[in-house]
């Protein structure tokens, strides 16, 4: 068993391997892992031939101390059994998108398991040249801590067919994470959520978000709150859309409700261009006056804080 202050690395059975765990209560935003990379090659060597990856990850491997490549070896690879591991069935069972257009292998990152409502993610910090394992929600004592291993621009919006499918293309296992173990009403539920968020995404790309009506995008925004696992900057991305058809609509609640998420997930994020994009909208979209919020400079309506 692995362990750290916050986290540590534990077998479980029911998933058929290791995973990590809180040891203590984790707030959101708070890092839980910090790893720099132990392998990591281009994307332009990554989407060529095998036999240059293959070259590629021997040579850093080989370099590495005997205790590295035994903890190396000791991971997952998904393609191969246990009996036949190669470098090239872990590295592509473990690997996270990273800087600089390239792909990298974080081996205590690499233990974290997947679940389609995720309560972690990982954030590349490039002037660090790091990869962070943040809380994106208050996690327990002995909560099973999680990530998403669906690709990032669709791992919050594709269905639950397809992202079971998916997962068992690229890491042979059935998800049995609380969301795909829903009943089928809540599921077909579930689904029709990620759709809409989906289609938000597709709005995004023109203005067509601002023919929703009032009432369709107050829906929209209180249905986000129940959507697991879209990344960060996607969310937030959303966030802006619809907070700008809001002030078109000078809803004070709906603006004010989208720049306090808007703050608190760019925090979580930890990016200091997203933090001072959010609390510059904060500071130009609403003045508080007596315990209330008024839209500026319209001032036209309010939305009393609680």
């Amino acid at each position: 068993m692995e362990s750290s202050s916050s986290y540590e690395i534990v077998s479980l059975p029911g998933k058929g391997g290791k995973g990590v765990v809180a040891r203590r209560g984790i707030s959101a935003g708070e890092v839980i892992i910090r790893e720099k990379p132990f392998l990591r090659i281009s994307n332009e060597v990554f989407e060529g031939d095998t036999r240059d990856i293959d070259d590629a990850l021997t040579e850093q491997l080989d370099a590495k101390s005997a205790a590295d490549r035994e903890m190396f070896f000791n991971l997952l690879d998904s393609r191969n059994s246990q009996e036949d591991k190669s470098i090239l069935g872990i590295f592509f069972t473990n690997d996270m998108s990273y800087i600089q257009d390239s792909a990298a292998l974080f081996p205590t990152m690499a233990r974290v398991n997947h679940s389609c409502a995720p309560n972690a993610d990982f954030i590349t910090r490039e002037h660090l040249d790091c990869q962070d394992l943040v809380a994106t929600e208050d996690i327990r004592a002995g909560e099973e801590i999680t990530l998403s291993y669906l690709p990032s621009k669709t791992e919050g919006t594709a269905p639950g067919k397809i992202r079971r499918a998916y997962l068992r293309l690229w890491y042979q296992f059935d998800c049995l994470c609380r969301i795909c173990r829903m009943d089928n009403r809540k599921i077909v539920r579930n689904d029709r959520l990620r759709r809409k968020v989906k289609s938000v995404q597709s709005k995004m790309e023109d203005d067509s978000i601002f023919s929703l009506s009032h009432e369709e995008l107050v829906t929209l925004s209180e249905n986000l709150n129940l959507i697991r696992g879209v990344k960060l900057p996607y969310m937030l991305g959303i966030f802006e859309r619809i907070l700008e058809a809001a002030l078109e609509y000078n809803d004070i609640r709906l603006a004010a409700k989208l720049i306090a998420r808007g703050v608190t997930m760019a925090d979580i994020l930890g990016d200091i261009g997203f933090i001072r994009d959010w609390e510059d909208k904060r500071n130009s979209s609403l003045i508080s006056i007596g315990g209330r919020l008024y839209l500026f400079p319209q001032e036209v309506a309010y939305y009393k804080c609680i």
